[in-house]
């Protein structure tokens, strides 16, 4: 069985329990406690989550996991035949991972927002250290997305850059189900569970409220991959 090594509230981590869902692949969850992360450098190079380890094998890195699986699970296939639609999953994938995911940490990690996402960030840890994590990580968080950009944008000028991104999304869906057409694939899982990261916050709510269509495509994807 695959062993699939986390942080609960990694929208990467749900990226991946999502494709294993959909591929109707059993596996078990390893909660990493963040104060154990350096812990995790022995089946993630880069310290970072989510990892799996399958026949023995390690592989980190949800896009690395995502092809991987997609190789040893390939039905029902989440990456499309064609080679038009292959580019555009893997476009939309990273903009998913390399914009959308900075915008979702921006609105957790809002003033008003981060001591609820100190404590859930620190859920698997104990005593002073679970004390101690939900009050350092904000600042420690705050730093990286500093240093990205987006965390040096107001409140207000962030938001602004999410309703453009969601208008984007929105007009993508006036004609079909899915990102890519008809069907699911892992464009749609990848975008997903960083608007529904953000929709996980007071200030993303609202605004991914506005989109009728993207919620419904929402329901969709949560269906289909949920698990249940």
């Amino acid at each position: 069985m695959i062993k699939l090594y986390q942080f609960e509230i990694s929208t990467y981590c749900q990226k991946v329990s999502r494709i294993l869902h959909w591929k109707r692949v059993p596996y078990e969850v390893v909660e990493v406690p963040v104060s154990k992360s350096r812990s995790i450098r022995a089946y993630s190079p880069t310290s970072k989550l989510p990892a799996i380890e399958h026949n023995g094998k390690y592989i980190y890195d949800s896009t690395n996991i995502a092809h991987y699986l997609e190789e040893q699970f390939p039905n029902p296939s989440l990456v499309p035949a064609e080679r038009e639609r292959q580019a555009l999953c893997h476009v939309y994938e990273d903009w998913a991972d390399e914009s959308l995911y900075f915008y979702m940490m921006k609105l957790r990690w809002l003033p008003q927002n981060k001591r609820e996402w100190g404590n859930a960030l620190a859920n698997y840890d104990r005593g002073i250290v679970r004390f101690l994590i939900s009050r350092l990580a904000p600042k420690a968080v705050l730093g990286i997305l500093d240093k990205q950009g987006v965390g040096r944008k107001s409140e207000a000028v962030a938001l602004e850059d999410i309703r453009r991104h969601l208008n984007a999304l929105s007009i993508t869906l006036e004609k079909s189900s899915f990102l890519l057409g008809d069907e699911l694939t892992l464009a749609d899982i990848s975008v997903f569970v960083q608007f529904d990261g953000m929709n996980g916050t007071a200030e993303g709510k609202e605004v991914i409220g506005r989109y009728e269509n993207v919620k419904s495509w929402m329901k969709r994807v949560r269906q289909l991959t949920d698990g249940k």
